[in-house]
């Protein structure tokens, strides 16, 4: 690893720190704090204002006395990604693997906080402890790189092409003006804060190849990169195809893969969601042989053919249900003979209608080796208010004794404690479904994946599944029920609120219902694992 490199790596979170703290303590709205701070302390490279640290550095100057002026370096960068992500620009969603900042927080607002990075940066560059002579020079040449006749003057080029012959030389002039006028200008600072006004020359030269460079493979990286590299997403054929070849079923109805008939926003969000965990695709087709080998194998299937609140068409071997999909893991675990297996479901797997299916599992499983430990666990006894039962299966490989699960813990918390102060009024009931008293629940009735729609109040009075809670009334004194919202459900799988805030960048309403339906609760993975992995060891 060269040496620059380690000093990205020793210095980026510093400074990501240190303009976190510098944006904090600033009078400004707290909407402009926030918008600021999620594209200004991101993964990004920070490749400009470490390199002006960098070389301070070789110079041997007090690097750790100038993280103001790379703070200011980077305000002018990110505001201008932040509004060439616009629509009006280059219409880009992702940048550093999450949402651009208008997706976020819109483009009003996002042109705003590109508006107000500019001026901060002057700010904040005009209050550094650079001497006062130097500084309005170098707050003279900040405008100028960063201006009409530097970084805009390139970007003026780069959205125009059409309209000019395009050849070597125009892109080598938009590249060395929109890119490497901020390369350049970092080098440049460092230099002459530093005293070395005779290798001033040298120093531009290079910072201006560098820059060509830089956007050189950058706009590789654009046609040839994929969302892993470079946090942005690939061609909408190549997301389609890719969702074509892991054959993962994109209907729920049907359950056909119809990536081609997905609408954009549709087609993003399920790439990303298959992408991210490398998803190897549908276990029908999956080649055991070409998997790495892994320690620790936790698998499941589909129970609406086993669920009380399904189907009930079982899970036999060859039947062709969803369920069935459980025999699927068989070829995984005989080819790769995992350790450690974990299998979680609904609790009706073990109800009369199913039992003997699971038990025939069992013991295939311990036909090639495995000891096989199962329970029916409630997320209410570890700690979470959601009446949630599910069959655990432990089984290890050679394994000589049963698996002890988990004792029961004290409740930490009530229903009513994890819900959000301010709720939209779309959460409420509409017709005139009204309660004389509240709804005072300590725990949740269990959720589902299809929690989000259906919610009635006579289906959480009469069928005890869909819960509702209560927080306000009307004029007349009347409880005004309210369904939970994405928030509070992935609350009340054990998920914190900084997860919970990551994946609603990333999918929608919809599909953050779904997926708390759909998961496990974490604190009763914790307590298995803490029973099974570290309390034994």
């Amino acid at each position: 690893m060269n040496k620059f490199q380690v000093f990205i790596d020793e210095n980026k979170d510093i400074l990501n720190d240190f303009a976190k703290k510098y944006i904090e303590k600033t009078d400004m709205p707290e909407l402009l704090k926030k918008s600021i701070s999620y594209s200004l302390v991101n993964d990004g490279k920070k490749i400009r204002p470490l390199s002006f640290l960098y070389l301070l550095k070789y110079y041997g100057e007090d690097f750790a006395e100038y993280f103001d002026v790379a703070l200011a370096i980077e305000l002018v960068h990110t505001y201008s990604l932040v509004h060439d992500d616009l629509p009006e620009m280059d219409n880009d969603d992702y940048r550093w693997g999450k949402l651009t900042n208008h997706k976020v927080f819109g483009q009003d607002v996002a042109v705003l906080t590109g508006d107000a990075m500019l001026t901060l940066a002057f700010e904040v560059l005009s209050n550094s402890n650079i001497k006062p002579d130097l500084k309005v020079k170098l707050i003279s040449q900040f405008a100028n790189y960063s201006g009409a006749m530097g970084m805009i003057a390139g970007q003026i080029y780069d959205i125009k092409q059409k309209e000019y012959e395009v050849n070597a030389d125009y892109l080598r002039r938009m590249h060395s003006l929109k890119t490497g006028k901020l390369i350049e200008l970092p080098l440049d600072f460092a230099c002459q804060i530093a005293g070395k006004v005779e290798e001033l020359s040298d120093i531009n030269s290079f910072g201006k190849e560098l820059g060509i460079a830089y956007q050189i493979k950058d706009d590789i990286l654009d046609y040839y990169g994929d969302f892993e590299n470079i946090g942005k997403l690939p061609s909408d054929e190549d997301m389609i195809t890719y969702l074509e070849k892991i054959n993962v079923p994109l209907d729920y109805k049907t359950f056909e893969n119809k990536a081609r008939k997905l609408k954009l926003s549709k087609l993003k969000d399920q790439y990303l969601a298959n992408k991210l965990i490398n998803n190897y695709g549908d276990i029908q087709i999956v080649n055991p042989d070409l998997l790495p080998d892994f320690d620790l194998f936790t698998y499941s299937f589909p129970c609406q053919d086993i669920s009380v609140a399904g189907y009930q068409q079982g899970l036999n071997l060859d039947s062709g249900t969803r369920s069935s999909l459980l025999w699927e893991c068989c070829k995984i675990i005989e080819t790769k003979k995992p350790k450690y297996l974990m299998m979680e479901n609904v609790k009706n797997l073990v109800g009369r209608n199913h039992k003997a299916n699971f038990m025939k599992f069992l013991d295939y499983l311990e036909s090639l080796g495995y000891k096989n430990s199962w329970k029916v666990l409630n997320a209410r006894d570890y700690g979470i208010p959601q009446n949630r039962e599910r069959v655990f299966c432990i089984s290890e490989l050679h394994g000589k004794d049963k698996f002890e699960f988990p004792e029961p813990i004290n409740l930490r918390y009530k229903l009513y404690d994890i819900l959000e102060k301010e709720v939209d009024n779309r959460y409420y009931l509409k017709n005139g479904q009204l309660m004389d008293v509240p709804i005072e629940q300590e725990y949740s009735y269990c959720l589902d994946s299809n929690y989000w729609k259906g919610v009635t109040l006579n289906s959480f009075l009469e069928k005890h599944r869909r819960q509702l809670v209560t927080d306000k009334t009307d004029e007349n004194g009347k409880y005004i029920p309210r369904r939970l919202t994405p928030k509070e459900t992935w609350r009340l799988m054990g998920v914190n609120d900084e997860d919970i805030e990551k994946a609603s960048q990333l999918i929608s309403q919809t599909s953050l219902y779904k997926q708390s339906g759909n998961s496990i609760v974490v604190s009763v993975l914790e307590a298995i694992f803490s029973e099974w992995f570290v309390d034994n060891n």
